[in-house]
């Protein structure tokens, strides 16, 4: 699993470091279900996509976190958190990327 959150167990964090990462995890799937639930009431929602996004990122979903952010940004263009958002998501997206070509040279050597 990529991310900031997954395989803490795979990357040899001490099980103390791994058990509150997971802890993190879940506060974040509960946030996407709790944005999600905000959505369905205002499907609109600038706010809710943004901050939806922002807790998929930190999952480790790009993807879908990149387009909550554009459903956000075309819903309202002046939005300025969401772009802030895409800015975040495209670092964090970035530093896993670097993390797992480290390691995958760190295998080679």
């Amino acid at each position: 699993m990529g991310g900031l959150i997954g395989g803490a167990f795979a990357i040899g964090l001490s099980p103390e470091l791994a058990a509150r990462t997971d802890q993190a995890a879940t506060h974040y799937r509960r946030a996407v279900k709790a944005f999600s639930a905000a959505l369905e009431l205002d499907p609109r929602s600038t706010t809710a996509l943004t901050n939806r996004a922002l807790a998929k990122a930190l999952l480790g979903h790009f993807a879908d976190a990149r387009s909550d952010v554009d459903q956000a940004v075309h819903g309202d263009p002046d939005e300025s958190s969401a772009y802030l958002a895409l800015g975040q998501i495209a670092l964090a997206e970035g530093e896993s990327q670097a993390g797992e070509d480290s390691g995958r040279n760190a295998d080679v050597h």
